[in-house]
């Protein structure tokens, strides 16, 4: 029992101590506002409320009044930066339209070459299907006269012609 009274002793003493700790520093801690209230009490002593009121709109007014400066300066600022920003923009318009332009004159140039060749071509090709058309057509009515000729027994078929008739007559009595 002796050692159950000493930790009960004990635990009252510890909280005790606790409480004491507690109470000086809740102390010094409440002291504080205390002590700048009474510094700001004295300090509020030696001016009149007219005194602060003036010494307040005064500060405020001092303040606007630079955050106007400050607005005129940007102001400024901004319109300078808008005025470089549109001579910049005139200047980039102006060179992208005469690249533009010269592009165009380039575009041109190389579609009217173009054209040109195509032309030429054309008309070379033409003159060339045109020369092998009448080629092709005097050799077929020359074939044709010659075996019509042929047919009608005026005159012999060359020797060319009659060999292909023969291969074909040949052909002819082959199948059958």
């Amino acid at each position: 029992m002796g050692k159950l009274k000493s930790w009960q002793e004990q635990i009252q003493d510890m909280v005790e101590k606790g409480i004491n700790a507690a109470e000086d520093s809740q102390k010094k801690l409440a002291e504080r506002p205390f002590h700048y209230a009474e510094k700001l009490e004295k300090e509020v002593r030696e001016y009149s409320v007219k005194g602060l009121r003036k010494r307040y709109y005064g500060a405020s007014g001092a303040v606007f009044e630079q955050l106007r400066t400050l607005n005129t300066q940007v102001g400024s600022f901004a319109a300078d930066l808008v005025a470089k920003l549109e001579r910049e923009t005139r200047e980039t318009t102006g060179a992208v339209s005469k690249a533009s332009s010269n592009a165009a004159k380039e575009v041109s140039k190389a579609a009217d070459k173009s054209a040109k060749d195509v032309s030429s071509a054309a008309r070379s090709a033409n003159k060339e299907v045109s020369s092998a058309a009448k080629t092709a057509s005097k050799e077929v009515s020359s074939k044709a006269e010659s075996v019509s000729k042929a047919v009608t027994g005026d005159k012999p078929v060359s020797k060319a012609k009659s060999t292909t008739s023969d291969k074909t007559s040949t052909d002819k009595t082959a199948s059958a």
